[in-house]
């Protein structure tokens, strides 16, 4: 079982690892588009070319930003994959005596919680000030 935990890390590793460069090389790709972008427009004359630079440059922004959200997305995905599988394993490894412990030990928890004197009030003879005023 511990092995399998131990698979199943690495594999959540790599697969941040390659999520990573993958979000890096986004980067530069746009990076390298602005360079070039402003390397036409000093080259070119026409105004044309440079709206439609601006054009395909917001497109691809655009396409970039969708690719960043869908990466995301599939991380997060995976994170709460990975979350569900380390409980059941857990779940698996804990004996079932542990568990009812635990609960037993957070039931008392509340209890004291509850039965705990409240904190002094601090506005108490205002309060009672306040409501001694005759009502006009």
């Amino acid at each position: 079982m511990l092995m399998m935990m131990m698979v199943v890390m690495l594999l959540l590793l790599l697969l941040i690892m390659l999520l990573m460069m993958m979000m890096i090389m986004m980067m530069m790709m746009t990076i390298m588009m602005m360079i070039m972008m402003m390397l036409m427009m000093l080259t070119t004359t026409t105004a044309a070319m440079m709206l439609m630079m601006m054009r395909m440059m917001m497109m691809m922004r655009m396409m970039m930003m969708m690719m960043m959200m869908m990466m995301m997305m599939m991380m997060m995905m995976m994170m709460m994959m990975m979350m569900m599988m380390i409980r059941k394993l857990l779940s698996l490894f804990l004996s079932h005596k542990t568990a009812t412990f635990m609960q037993h030990t957070s039931k008392l928890q509340v209890k004291y919680k509850l039965n705990k004197s409240r904190p002094p009030n601090i506005y108490a003879g205002h309060e009672k000030a306040i409501t001694l005023q005759p009502n006009t």
